[in-house]
Formats: structure tokens, C-alpha cells, sequence
């Protein structure tokens, strides 16, 4: 959904719409009509979306008439089309401005009933039949009504049933064979089923049956109901044997690599066989066996409805197995079925296939992949507690089970050995590793990985011990694919922890250097979360972090990877926010990513949201000028700090119990800053140099984090410092101190701090003996017109109707 979104909003715009019509959604599975709905509700105003729908063919259970009835209730404007009138029929057969067919008109619509596909079915026949000629002397149509009236018509089916029957045995069989597979097909492909198929197919093109598409080579039905009718042609008991010759030549012409693409039509056609071997357990066991095959290949491109539908087939196919008689088929069968449904969010079947394996399972190993999607989908519901508990347990099995209770002294006792252990160690001696082969060890970074996301977001404080068991693990067994979560997560608890940013940042680009060595796509959201979400933020740029957050969060998307989207989504909204993006900009990306994964980002590290539409004014007014500090958590000093209410902002901060902040973000530093700044604020305010020691001690340790991450706290530092000195009375340094913050700000992008600098140096001259008003004044509007830039408008109305420096 999210890429589709994303290439929308990129072909499209105000002066160049774009339009799309989807036609036959009757026809459309769950997913699709999902997609549907979801671009329906998404408001792009430089794209129109249609779709056109036959009421009839809706079924009367299932998720498509839920879907069509939730679409039609969001406000899409719904057009019922009725059949054809016998006016319409008469534009139809002469124009608008002709009433000479007026008779032929009210015979075709009392016979057809108006349906269009009828109509145009019916006109091909009577012009067979002669009933309707053209006369080349008068250059015009003639018609024979009474002969008309006599002919005798049918459904639309019956009618193409005609036509079919006209054509040659072999066209007939040809096209019976074209409409076991697909509406549209390759001539190449058909070749392979009907040798003559360009020729017989050509006879059928004649009828008006099929068309060829000579851009791409390709024949396809004329319209759906053609190839329905078609296949209903077909005898029953005929069906089978037809699909089974189908797939069979398939799998015997094709190249392993065309039959690697081919694979879900291929597979498709012997399920669509499977009656004929109700008797063979050994073709039964062999048709198993390739759905895995398709399944997998389902999986590798999230395709989880499709695999899904692969491996249950195949569990249907072995229903009359024992586990003692195929033991490994059933395994691998349930397990990848249970992960298909995880995949699909559909969590009761999934616990039924785990069950399978968990009582069925000859020992703990073989119920490893099971164990890990029940840790997956209790996460997934949100049971983080529960799934840190399961993946304890499934550890211990593994021989690398984790201390229970955790403490504190033990874990950093922990992680200072495996940092001895890397001691000496470059990064061409990590990267030259053997490749981990242990199958059990495979298995514990598997569920250290898993468990690494949850601790991450429910008990943070277990994190350094989970990174450092996984490179642990790493350092005695060998390299892995989840190495690279191994070595950003590590990279994380030096930088969150230990403030040891370069060696953190070290970690990083190991991370993304194992990452690259193994190419597994499924990893890449997953590392680029840690290192451009908790990492490179401490040395590089917080800007450049976002163009891969967005892309990681694409990935995560892509693969149903919802766990590390949440994550993702709200590390790209907060960085944003706090690099100075404009708000407007910021609001509007934060929306979406709540939309596309399905989760307000807010309840991941604190709902910012409120404050950031406040200060566009979204929520803005003169008489509601107070919200409640729970409704902006821990982003209280967009509103108590802004506007003044420093007391109120530092109660915000002082409730943060910053042992639970999710480490490493650079949210840290923000809280810090801001706290710093209230005080110093609330200072000024009353006079009173109460708590000032928390802010020179909230200095402090920034200052020591600007060592190594200039870029991104070098502004603050010197905004802080300049406080501090007017505080102090040092007017000459604070006011140097004022402009160094200004420019560094302006330098780096991040607007919210320039505005905030200067407005800041305005109130710092306003308070001295000697005031200089015209410079107070141009300081004011430097604040308001950069605040303005940024999208605080709130911001920029209490200044102008509050601030009376002059």
C-alpha cells in the first residue's frame, strides 16, 4: 500500500491528475479490494480514483461485500449504472440525433434486457444470420425486423456458447484450453499447450472471441464473461485432465528458470488437478512438495495470501498422513503455513498450525520456526511482556539462556566483557569471520534479534544485554545475516549508554558493512532502524538520516515487516520535527505514516502530535491556550516552553523517568535542551535562579555529546550557553553567544532554534539597563519571520499580540 501511495503522490499533481479506473473489482481478491479502500480513503488531491463493480457478482459472504459497503460508507461518490433504456440502445445502434433503428432498438432491449454484452453479442448474430446487411450500392444498413424478432436469443453465455460452437473442433479445443489459464497469455506460453495456437487462437479472433495484442504478443479474451463461458463449456470430468496436461507440459518444456516464474500458474493448474490423484498418495506427496516450492517462492515476495493459500493446499492434500508416515513434509508444511498467516494477521489460524507443530514436533529444535512466530505475533499484538517472556524460554532451550532477574549491574558488567573481548579486533578481522553454521546458535540470534525490538519498546534497560550476547554469539560461531542487527544494537548501547559515539558509530557501519556481505533484503529496515534511527544521529547530520529511515520504512512495509515499521515511522517523524522540517510538513507525513502502518506513532516514544498541530494552529485558539501535560507528554516545551509557561513545562520534564526513554534517539538530546531552556527561561522570568544547576547540568553533558555530533547540537549548545551568560550578567559574551547560535542554526537548517535564538537575543537586550529598541524590534521580526518559515503560526500570533518590546 505504502509504495503504491508513495508512486501516486510522485506521478501526480494539481496540474497533471492522474486518473485510475479499476475496472471489475467483483472479481478482486481481499488484498486487492484492501488496497482499494485504503487509496479510497487517502483524499491525494491530484489523483481520481474509479472503480466500476457488478452488484450481481458480489458473494453474498465473505470479505468483498464488508469491503464494497466500507468503501461506499467513507463518502466515495457510487453511480449505479442501469441497463441500457431503449433509448440508449438506439444511440447505440445510429447516434443521437437517428430514430430509423427506433424498432430494432425496442426488440434488442426487450430481449436483452438492456446489457450491453448481450446487445453487442446479439448484433454479432443477426449480421451472421443476415437479419441485419449492409447494402454497399446505398451505403447503408438494412434489416429484416421480422426475421429479427424470430431469432431466438439467450443469456450472454448462450449466446458466446454459440459462437464457440461454430468454430473448428481444434480453435474449439485450443480455446477451451486457453480458458483454463489466465484472461491474458503469451502466444509463446500457448505454444507450449497448442503448438498451432497463433492459428486456431486466429479463428477464435475472427468470432470476436479473443484478441491479440501484437505490442506484447499476447492473446486475451475479449471480456471476462467470454472466458467464464468458456470454461463452462468445458465437461466437468474433462476439467482436470485438462489442467494436469497443462501444468505437466509446463513443467516439462519450460527452462528452470521459466519455471521459476511460471511457478504460482504452474502450480495453480495441478492443484486445480489434484481429484485426479485421490488415490495416489506418492502424486498426492509430489504435489505437496511442489506447493511448498510455490509457497516459499509466495513468501520471498510477501505475497502472504497467495502462500497462504500454497501451503494450506498442500495440508489439505496430506490430511490423511500420519506425522509418523511424512514427518519433515508435515513439518515444513504447518510451520510455513503458520508463518504465512502471521504474515496475513491472521492469528487464529496461525495458532492452530503452531499447535500442530508443537504437539506433533519430535523435538524442541523442530519447533523453533513455530516458537518464533508465536514471538513475532504476540509482539505484533502489542503482548511485548509476553513475547520477551516466550523468547527467555525458547533461549534457554537453546543453551543461551539470560539471567533471571535482570540487574543493572550484571547487564553493564556484561557488556563491558564483550567489549574487552572486541578489544584489538578491526574491523577486517570481525568482517573475515567464518560464516555461522550452528544451526541452534542461528536460531538463539533469531530470537535475541526478536527479542531485541521488544525489549527495545517495553524494557529498554535489557537491551545492552541482548546486543551483547549477540555479538558474543557472533565472535565464537561465526558471521551471520542477523550479525548486522548484532553490531547496530551494539553500536546503539555505546552510544545510548556509554556515550562512546565514534565507537558506536564504528559498530554502525559494520552493521551495513554485514549487511551488504550477506544481501538479505529482509534485513535492511531492520539495521537501517538502528543505525539511522539511533546511531549515525550522534556524528552525522540528523538530515541525512531521513532519506534512509523513509526508504527503510518502504522496506518494512513491503515485507509485512509492521514491527520495525512502527519503529521506523516514528523515527523518521521525530527526527523530522526535530531538525527543523517545516511543522506543516511534518504534520502531514506524521498522518500519513499512522495511516500506512496502522498505528499512531505517538504511542511509541510519546504523542508529539499534538504540539506539532498546535503550533501549525491546527488546534490553535486565543481562549484555548492551556492543554492538559499528559496531552503532550513528553513534548510539553512546545507549548509550556514557547509560550512562557516554563513552570508548567518543567513539571512535563521532571515526570520523565529517562531510565525508559528509548535509547539512542536524539529525542534525548532535545528533552534535555528544552528542559535547560525552560529553566533558564523560568529564571529570567522570576528572577530567581532556581534549578538553574539542572540546566548547567543538562549543558553539560550536551556539550559533551557536541564532541562528536557538531552538526546537530553545536546550536543548541551555544543558545544555552548565551542563557546562561545573560543570566549571569556577562552581556557581551551572551550577546556573541546569541549570534553564533543564530548562525549555526541558520547554518545547519534547523529553523525552530534559529527563531527561538533570536527572539531569545531580543529578550536578552530588552532586560538590559541600556536598551536598544530598534534592534529589539528587527530581532522580534527576525523570530517571527523564521517562525513563520517554519509553520508555527500559533507561535508567531502570541508574539505579535504578547510581545511589546518597543
Amino acid at each position: 500500500i505504502f509504495a503504491v501511495r508513495t508512486l501516486l503522490k510522485a506521478l501526480s499533481s494539481l496540474k497533471k491528475p492522474v486518473i485510475i479506473f479499476l475496472d471489475d473489482l467483483h472479481f478482486a481478491d481481499a488484498q486487492s479490494l484492501e488496497l482499494f479502500h485504503a487509496l479510497s480513503q487517502d483524499k491525494i488531491s491530484s489523483v481520481v480514483l474509479v472503480g466500476s463493480y457488478s452488484a450481481e457478482e458480489i458473494e453474498s459472504s465473505g470479505p468483498a461485500p464488508e469491503i464494497f459497503e466500507e468503501i461506499v460508507n467513507c463518502g466515495v461518490s457510487e453511480i449505479v449504472v442501469p441497463p441500457m433504456s431503449q433509448e440508449g440502445m438506439s444511440e447505440l445502434l445510429s447516434g443521437p440525433s437517428s430514430t430509423a433503428t427506433a424498432p430494432i432498438a425496442e426488440v434488442m432491449q426487450e430481449k436483452t434486457s438492456g446489457n450491453v454484452l448481450s446487445s453487442k453479442l446479439f448484433l454479432e448474430r443477426l449480421s451472421e444470420d443476415g437479419a441485419i446487411t449492409f447494402n454497399s450500392v446505398k451505403q447503408s444498413w438494412e434489416w429484416d425486423l421480422e426475421k429479427i424478432k424470430a431469432t431466438e436469443t439467450s443469456s450472454s453465455d448462450g449466446l458466446i456458447k454459440a459462437k464457440v460452437e461454430k468454430l473448428s473442433e481444434e480453435a474449439q479445443d485450443a480455446l477451451s484450453m486457453f480458458a483454463c489459464l489466465e484472461a491474458k497469455m503469451s502466444l509463446a506460453m500457448l505454444q507450449h499447450v497448442v503448438p498451432s495456437a497463433e492459428s486456431l487462437l486466429g479463428e477464435a479472433k475472427d468470432a470476436g472471441l479473443v484478441e491479440f495484442l501484437p505490442e506484447t504478443a499476447e492473446f486475451q479474451f475479449v471480456h471476462d464473461r467470454v472466458q467464464e463461458a468458456v470454461y463452462a463449456l468445458i465437461d466437468e470430468e474433462s476439467r482436470a485432465a485438462k489442467h494436469l496436461k497443462i501444468g505437466e507440459t509446463f513443467k516439462e518444456k519450460l527452462s528452470k528458470e521459466d519455471r521459476m516464474k511460471n511457478v504460482f500458474l504452474i502450480v495453480g493448474q495441478l492443484d486445480r488437478a489434484a481429484e485426479l490423484f485421490a488415490s495416489d498418495d506418492e502424486a498426492l506427496t509430489t504435489l505437496a512438495k511442489v506447493n511448498i516450492t510455490a509457497g516459499k517462492a509466495a513468501m520471498a515476495r510477501s505475497a502472504f495470501h497467495s502462500a497462504a493459500a500454497f501451503f494450506n493446499f498442500g495440508i489439505l492434500l496430506t490430511k490423511e498422513k500420519k506425522w509418523t508416515e511424512d514427518y519433515l513434509l508435515l513439518l515444513e508444511l504447518h510451520s510455513s503455513a503458520a508463518e504465512a498467516e502471521f504474515g496475513l494477521g491472521e492469528y487464529s489460524r496461525m495458532t492452530e498450525n503452531v499447535n500442530k507443530v508443537r504437539n506433533n514436533a519430535s523435538d524442541y529444535e523442530d519447533q523453533l520456526r513455530a516458537a518464533a512466530v508465536s514471538i513475532n505475533a504476540l509482539g505484533n499484538q502489542n503482548r511485548l511482556n509476553n513475547a520477551i517472556d516466550l523468547g527467555l524460554l525458547v533461549l534457554s532451550k537453546l543453551d543461551s539462556e539470560l539471567p533471571v532477574p535482570f540487574d543493572s549491574t550484571y547487564i553493564m558488567s556484561d557488556f563491558k566483557r564483550t567489549s574487552r573481548m572486541l578489544r584489538g579486533k578491526k574491523d577486517r578481522d570481525l568482517m573475515n569471520l567464518p560464516v555461522m553454521t550452528d544451526r541452534k546458535k542461528l536460531t538463539a540470534m533469531q530470537i535475541f534479534h526478536l527479542m531485541y525490538m521488544y525489549a527495545y519498546r517495553e524494557r529498554p534497560a535489557l537491551c545492552p544485554l541482548i546486543a551483547s550476547r549477540m555479538v558474543r554469539l557472533t565472535l565464537g560461531f561465526g558471521l551471520c545475516s542477523v550479525s548486522s542487527i548484532a553490531f547496530a544494537a551494539f553500536g546503539v548501547a555505546k552510544c545510548g549508554y556509554f556515550g562512546e559515539m565514534e565507537e558506536g558509530y564504528r559498530y554502525g557501519q559494520l552493521s551495513l558493512a554485514v549487511l551488504n556481505k550477506f544481501d538479505r533484503k529482509e534485513w535492511v529496515p531492520r539495521a537501517f532502524c538502528w543505525v539511522y534511527g539511533c546511531i549515525n544521529v550522534w556524528t552525522q547530520p540528523l538530515k541525512s538520516s531521513l532519506g534512509p529511515l523513509r526508504r527503510a520504512h518502504e522496506l518494512a512495509l513491503e515485507r509485512g515487516d509492521t514491527d520495525y515499521a512502527k519503529v521506523i515511522a516514528a523515527s523518521y517523524c521525530f527526527n523530522s520535527y526535530h531538525c527543523g522540517v517545516p511543522l506543516q510538513e511534518v504534520e502531514e507525513e506524521t498522518l500519513n505514516y499512522r495511516q500506512m502502518t496502522d498505528v499512531d506513532v505517538g504511542s511509541i516514544t510519546g504523542d508529539f502530535l499534538t504540539a506539532v498541530r498546535f503550533l501549525t494552529g491546527t488546534i490553535y485558539s486565543s481562549e484555548n491556550q492551556h492543554i492538559n501535560a499528559n496531552d503532550i507528554a513528553r513534548n510539553g516545551w512546545a507549548y509550556g516552553f514557547l509560550f512562557g509557561e516554563y513552570e508548567s513545562a518543567i513539571e512535563v520534564f521532571q515526570s520523565i523517568n529517562y531510565q525508559n526513554m528509548h535509547i539512542g534517539t536524539f529525542e534525548v538530546a532535545m528533552v534535555l535542551f528544552f528542559e535547560a531552556m525552560a529553566v533558564f527561561g523560568l529564571a529570567r522570568q522570576t528572577k530567581q535562579k532556581k534549578n538553574v544547576l539542572s540546566a548547567q547540568n543538562n549543558l553539560k553533558q550536551l556539550k559533551f555529546w557536541q564532541s562528536s555530533a557538531e552538526c546537530n547540537l553545536g546550536h543548541m549548545v551555544a543558545l544555552l550557553e548565551a542563557e546562561n551568560a545573560s543570566l549571569a550578567g556577562r552581556t557581551k559574551v551572551a550577546k556573541q553567544l546569541y549570534i553564533k547560535a543564530i548562525e549555526k542554526s541558520r547554518d545547519a537548517g534547523f529553523l525552530h532554534i534559529e527563531a527561538i535564538a533570536y527572539e531569545k537575543a531580543a529578550i536578552h537586550l530588552h532586560d538590559q539597563k541600556v536598551r536598544d529598541a530598534v534592534m529589539e524590534k528587527k530581532l522580534i521580526e527576525k523570530a517571527i519571520g523564521v517562525y513563520s518559515k517554519w509553520g508555527a503560526t500559533s507561535k508567531v500570533e502570541d508574539l505579535r499580540r504578547n510581545v511589546q518590546l518597543a
